[in-house]
């Protein structure tokens, strides 16, 4: 549920939603995460969501629970309105996943790579730089029916985010990962992912 950031993710899911016999449906619009805010067409495109949502009554709804800024740990928030659309799932019993946000850089790490292949630790960044000390969505955790994952040690080990993991180019651009990338996180983020959706679903 969300943006391109959460439509990334679908590679390493769909593994596991398919060994749990789960269905998975993605409801996504790039540039606009799951929210009651931002510029148009996001709030309009929400607020349908959250209507088909509430209609269909999903075990489970797994959607981004942050938003990372440009360059910025500081900037790491909840996306705009995500109080509105998440309490009402929650009012109607519709448990909530929400997982923490990949890092948006200030120049594409895939660019720098290209340049200084000898060299790639020269385009690791430190996660301290990207993200937030402590993840925003964690104000959430004590809500019931409500559970967060975050998956920032499987793509920023050792509190760094390099450009290549295991011979493995992570990031697409400056803020997405690979499609190859996310499909070696189904295996390290399996339980995690299920102990969540189970807990919470069955």
């Amino acid at each position: 549920m969300g943006s391109s950031h959460a439509q990334q993710l679908l590679a390493a899911l769909l593994p596991i939603a398919e060994e749990r016999n789960w269905q998975l449906v993605a409801l996504l619009q790039p540039g606009c995460s799951f929210g009651i805010g931002g510029p148009d067409p996001c709030p309009q495109t929400s607020a349908a969501f959250l209507r088909y949502l509430l209609e269909v009554g999903p075990d489970v709804v797994v959607t981004m629970a942050t938003r990372t800024e440009v360059g910025s740990a500081d900037g790491e928030h909840a996306p705009l309105g995500f109080d509105d659309v998440v309490a009402p799932l929650l009012d109607q019993d519709i448990a909530v996943v929400g997982i923490r946000d990949t890092p948006r850089f200030e120049t594409s790490p895939v660019d720098c790579w290209t340049r200084q292949r000898d060299s790639r630790e020269s385009c690791t960044v430190p996660t301290s730089e990207l993200l937030a000390p402590v993840s925003p969505a964690e104000a959430w955790d004590d809500r019931p029916g409500y559970r967060n994952l975050d998956f920032t040690d499987l793509y920023c080990p050792d509190d760094e985010c390099p450009v290549v993991i295991g011979n493995v180019l992570v990031w697409m651009d400056h803020d997405h990962l690979t499609k190859d990338y996310a499909s070696t996180m189904a295996a390290p983020a399996r339980d995690r992912v299920i102990a969540a959706v189970e807990e919470l679903s069955f």
